[in-house]
């Protein structure tokens, strides 16, 4: 009787998995540790999102990963696992994942934002500005700026406070990226938002 044999390689897929969700499992209750490492693996998602397998591997690892934080100790965390929830079908687009990936980096460049360090309030220039409404309107410089899926909310209103002083003519906003209709990007753009003539489009293309 002749016998077969068998060599069983271990799936690299699998090793891949088993170490990541130990070094997820590390970071889970450090929360800064943990929100880098989401925001890193979203990135690597972002670097290969072509290859179908990878990405349907990494996103289901992504959905685990924000579903975990449920029980988490800060609330910032546990407000994060309402995204994974919404992961049930892993076919949507790059773009739809990216927003849906925005809360996280958002979160964990929160200690960033720029109106935590500005003063709460219009700055002399634009007091005079609605005081003296009789004043000739300034001509403003022919040129647009286009902002293509610029994920944080707090540099979209730091380039809207740039754009006022070089008296801009015009902002276009495209894709996910933030608008003044956000209360954080409101807040950052220091009442600019409201000098600056702007528009959203869906894509960048119309």
């Amino acid at each position: 009787m002749r016998f077969m044999r068998f060599t069983f390689r271990a799936d690299p897929s699998f090793r891949f998995q088993e170490t990541v969700r130990a070094e997820f499992q590390q970071k889970r209750k450090n929360k800064p540790a943990c929100l880098q490492f989401l925001v890193k693996f979203a990135q690597r998602i972002e670097a290969e999102w072509e290859y179908e397998n990878r990405r349907l591997l990494y996103l289901s690892l992504y959905r685990d990963f924000l579903l975990a934080l449920e029980g988490h100790k800060d609330a910032d965390c546990r407000e994060l696992a309402q995204y994974g929830a919404k992961m049930k079908d892993l076919s949507f687009g790059l773009k739809h994942f990216l927003a849906m990936a925005m809360p996280v980096e958002r979160k964990h460049t929160r200690g960033l934002r720029d109106h935590e360090f500005l003063i709460d309030r219009p700055d002399g220039s634009l007091q005079q500005r609605d005081v003296d409404s009789s004043a000739a309107p300034t001509s403003r410089m022919p040129l647009t700026l286009v902002l293509d899926n610029l994920r944080s909310a707090f540099n979209v209103g730091s380039v809207f406070r740039t754009a006022e002083c070089l008296q801009v003519e015009k902002i276009v906003l495209c894709g996910y990226t933030a608008t003044p209709e956000e209360e954080q990007t409101k807040r950052t753009a220091m009442g600019t938002s409201e000098l600056v003539p702007w528009e959203y489009m869906q894509s960048t293309l119309q």
